[in-house]
Parts: C-alpha cells; sequence; structure tokens
C-alpha cells in the first residue's frame, strides 16, 4: 500500500526538520560500541585474570589444612595409600600380616 501524497511531503518536511538534528543527539547518547581487535582483547585479558584467579584459589584450597593440620593434598595420599592396600598390593606390608 502506498502513502498517499500528503504523507510523503509530511515525511519529507520532518526529515528536513529533525533528521540533523536527531542524528546529532543520536551520536552523542548513543553508546560506544568497542572495535572488534579491543574487545577480544579485553575477552583475552579478562580470561587470563580469571585464569590466575582459579589457580591461586586452587593452589590456596590445597594448602589449607583441617584441624589435624592435614591438608587436601595430604587427604589424597592416603585415600590412594588405602585404596593400594585394599586392592592387595604385594608392595605394601602391614604388621599384622
Amino acid at each position: 500500500m502506498k502513502k498517499p501524497k500528503e504523507e510523503i511531503d509530511d515525511q519529507q518536511w520532518f526529515n528536513d526538520q529533525f533528521k540533523n538534528a536527531l542524528t546529532r543527539f543520536d551520536a552523542s547518547h548513543g553508546p560506544d560500541v568497542p572495535e572488534l581487535q579491543q574487545f577480544e582483547a579485553f575477552v583475552d585479558s579478562h580470561k587470563q585474570e580469571t585464569k590466575k584467579k582459579l589457580l591461586k584459589e586452587l593452589v590456596g584450597e590445597l594448602e589449607r589444612d583441617d584441624e589435624q593440620g592435614a591438608t587436601s593434598i595430604h587427604l589424597a595420599f592416603d585415600q590412594a595409600a588405602l585404596g593400594v592396600m585394599e586392592n592387595g598390593s604385594e608392595a605394601v606390608e602391614l604388621p599384622y600380616d
């Protein structure tokens, strides 16, 4: 459906009167969108920071000890040693064997 001649003239008048002002308004109030390379660099930097933070937190957790002074690493070795003994390792001699 084609616009009547009057509406086309109204639209042209509106564009003539306000288009430049609206374009300037949009340009001054629109968000700044970073270039793709800037954005990718920001994301890569964030990933690196997050990895470093995760590693620090993991090390901190591994070094944290319980009320008996055992760390997660000690407990993992204890669990592995129990597993070896329960599976009948010939390399382990128990006092009651």
